[in-house]
């Protein structure tokens, strides 16, 4: 009778039957078995969306932190100020926390747009001198080449040329300087030299007095070599001076910096031999 049913399916009802026959059935699962089953699927899913979520944040926070970067960035440069001199030009400067700032000739002087919010940190190529106003949250810091000089509240000059020695002056208070390997703390008439990438100290005076449109400048035991630089930063002109003398020391003071030729006679009559300027 089975078989007589099983000849009157369509054939293709019977191969499936047929294939159904031979399908080996799993075991019958019991509730815990579906039921682990069931939190099993559902960790791994968690699993994934946990993962997928916090690769979201994480890519969010990342184009996030671009954008805020590149914004501050764009504001700092937009909102800079750049202070410039020319040979034979000085310029004095009022920063908004009452710093002073005396810009020397052939100076560059860059004041960032977020100057006083949470630092105080200016760039500087040439010479300078700061009245600095003090403030112990907030350090007044000058970057120039291969040096950064850190105060509180004092007066000091900066001195960085392209190529040439560095130097740091201090009138009153404390001064830090650094370079990436050395640090020296200065105080009132001590001076930090960085030539050949070594810091120096040592006891100095004045070189310039910052008094009068033409300004003076004061020296005291300063090599021809620095007073050759010295007048090439402040006028253009080049003190021809005899090869080998460059290291002889002069102290005295000439009355106006732009006078070069009167500055020539000086030296001459220091030293016994002549000093001309092209």
């Amino acid at each position: 009778m089975q078989e007589s049913r099983k000849n009157s399916i369509p054939k293709d009802m019977q191969d499936l039957w047929d294939l159904a026959d031979n399908y080996s059935h799993p075991a019958e699962y019991s509730n815990e078995d579906a039921w682990a089953l069931f939190e099993q699927k559902s960790q791994t899913s968690v699993r994934r969306m946990t993962w997928l979520k916090y690769a979201a944040a994480a890519i969010v926070l990342m184009v996030c932190s671009v954008l805020t970067y590149n914004t501050l960035s764009t504001n700092e440069a937009v909102d800079a100020q750049i202070f410039a001199t020319n040979y034979s030009q000085f310029e004095r400067i009022a920063l908004e926390d009452g710093t002073t700032i005396e810009i020397a000739p052939n100076s560059t002087l860059k004041v960032p747009g977020n100057y006083g919010s949470k630092t105080r940190t200016i760039q500087l190529e040439g010479q300078a001198k700061f009245t600095v106003a003090r403030n112990e949250d907030c350090p007044f810091i000058v970057q120039s080449e291969g040096l950064t000089t850190t105060v509180l509240g004092t007066v000091f000059e900066v001195r960085s040329y392209n190529n040439r020695n560095h130097q740091v002056v201090v009138h009153s208070g404390e001064v830090k300087v650094n370079t990436d390997q050395e640090e020296v703390l200065l105080v009132k008439n001590q001076s930090a030299s960085y030539v050949n990438q070594t810091l120096s100290k040592e006891l100095v005076f004045d070189f310039n007095n910052w008094n009068g449109v033409h300004k003076s400048l004061k020296y005291e035991n300063a090599t021809l070599a620095q007073i050759k630089d010295d007048i090439k930063a402040i006028t253009g002109k080049i003190l021809v001076i005899p090869e080998g003398k460059l290291n002889e020391k002069f102290t005295g003071k000439f009355e106006n910096s732009g006078d070069v030729a009167s500055i020539c006679i000086v030296l001459s009559m220091a030293f016994e031999f002549e000093v001309t300027a092209i």
